[in-house]
Formats: structure tokens, C-alpha cells, sequence
């Protein structure tokens, strides 16, 4: 559904690589015959590491670090 839905709204933006973090739900053979069917490559990641995760790591420090500064000049009270 998800790979349909993309198709579509991407203007021939098409999925190429998959990444994974070995989850069981995507470890096995029916997964990767469907892949290999459509031409994606499955890409595993090392399990509970954020490294390979850099850009999203560096998003989600950028986006926590305006929220604590908007928290701290917002007057409010320390304990909230």
C-alpha cells in the first residue's frame, strides 16, 4: 500500500532501497522475494544504533533544541 501510494505521488519518484533495522517483520523469504520483484534493494541497518540514522538523529536534536529555547524565554514556569 505504502509502495502504491508512493508511486503515485512522487511523479516517477519510485522506491529503490528499503532500510531496515532487522526487525523480524522484515526478515524472512516472502518479504524478499516481493522486493526483489519489484526491484528494491533491502538494506539492513545495525539494530538499537542511531548512527546510520545521522540526518534524522541531527533533525531531531535541531527541532528539541528550538523547543527548549522557546520554553525558556516563554516566562513559564521551571517545574512545567
Amino acid at each position: 500500500m505504502f509502495r502504491a501510494k508512493n508511486d503515485n505521488n512522487n511523479k516517477g519518484n519510485k522506491i529503490r532501497e528499503f532500510f531496515t533495522d532487522n526487525g523480524g517483520e522484515y526478515i524472512n523469504e516472502k518479504f524478499k522475494i516481493t522486493l526483489n520483484k519489484l526491484g528494491i534493494i533491502h538494506r539492513n541497518t545495525p539494530p538499537y544504533i542511531k548512527e546510520p540514522n545521522g540526518l534524522i538523529e541531527r533533525i531531531n536534536r535541531t527541532l528539541f533544541n528550538k523547543v527548549k529555547a522557546l520554553l525558556f524565554t516563554s516566562n513559564l514556569p521551571k517545574y512545567l
